[in-house]
């Protein structure tokens, strides 16, 4: 039995559910738009030819050959989002990236390639010469052809002996496109070498971190305690820690060089970061057959060391080495 009380509030309270009921009965008969086919599930990592242009009909051949994309703009598909009637229209992109953050801001760009022309030749020699050498499990989601790149950890001179012509990105592999065709031999295996260490670097650090830090990055680290005991992998010049006529020789603390820092609107000799050393020495590796990198280096224990270690890993993954 309800009391007086609790009689205002139950004839409320159904009140509240019988309008409730009318509304649902009401609005359940509204004739809705007929649902659209959505476009969330196409591959954009797709190439279709366009025999008019030479570049763009290359890259078609690769992808019918290799399954692989390659773009030389970061867009791969515009759709229109703005309502019918919107004075101005509005896009979704979508876009090639490097990098992923939440915030939408990242310490790594690339400049946009200005002149396609040399694509063709570099399609060739990357089908050729690069991915025979990867394992057979490596995907390469796509490719981006580019001017340069940047990031927060590279030198202020980016060789292609020292491993800076490729950067492993989300969803592709941004390549510096080089004139393939006025290369000399010699100048072709560096190239090659640098962008294999591109790909590698990647891969060592998602899964091998833990044994580089221990069997490789530590052996630098120890060496560089003896010339300073704040020296490490911090990208600064020397001379904040040791006069300029003490700066070490590089091999002797498990370098293969001395990157240019840029210091009070100079440049100066650094210590390197991790990057700068680990796409040194995976380029060397790529580059020289074991015997010549252990006689180029024969005086110097700590960098055969630190090549024994990163040529093992390659190996067991399935790199194919010289």
């Amino acid at each position: 039995m309800l009391s007086i009380f609790q009689l205002p509030f139950c004839f409320k309270t159904r009140s509240v559910l019988f309008v409730a009921l009318i509304v649902q009965l009401f609005t359940a008969c509204k004739k809705e738009a007929p649902l659209e086919v959505s476009d969330a599930d196409i591959n954009y990592f797709v190439r279709t030819d366009n025999p008019a242009d030479p570049v763009d009909h290359a890259l078609y051949q690769f992808y019918m050959q290799t399954g692989i994309a390659g773009f030389y703009n970061d867009t791969i598909h515009k759709k229109l989002i703005s309502r019918p009637g919107e004075k101005i229209e509005r896009f979704d992109y979508t876009r090639l990236a490097f990098i992923y953050t939440l915030q939408g801001e990242a310490a790594t760009g690339y400049k946009y390639l200005t002149n396609k022309a040399a694509i063709p030749e570099l399609l060739t020699f990357i089908q050729s010469q690069v991915l025979p050498t990867l394992p057979a499990d490596r995907i390469i989601p796509s490719l981006f052809f580019i001017d340069s790149f940047y990031t927060f950890s590279n030198p202020l001179e980016k060789k292609t002996v020292h491993g800076w012509t490729s950067i492993y990105g989300l969803n592709t592999l941004g390549v510096i496109v080089q004139d393939v065709a006025l290369m000399s031999e010699l100048e072709k295996k560096t190239y090659r070498a640098s962008l294999l260490a591109g790909i590698a670097e990647k891969w060592m650090l998602q899964k091998h971190s833990p044994v580089l830090q221990k069997d490789f990055y530590q052996v630098t680290r120890d060496l560089l305690k003896t010339v300073n005991t704040s020296a490490n992998y911090v990208f600064i010049p020397y001379e904040l820690l040791v006069p300029a006529n003490k700066i070490p020789q590089p091999e002797a603390m498990g370098l293969l060089y001395h990157p240019l820092v840029f210091f009070s609107n100079t440049s100066k000799l650094g210590m390197p970061t991790e990057s700068i050393d680990l796409r040194a020495f995976l380029t060397a590796t790529f580059l020289y057959t074991q015997d010549e990198f252990l006689e180029k280096y024969a005086g110097y224990p700590a960098v055969v060391k630190k090549y024994r270690v990163l040529r093992d890993l390659l190996l067991s993954a399935g790199y194919k080495l010289q």
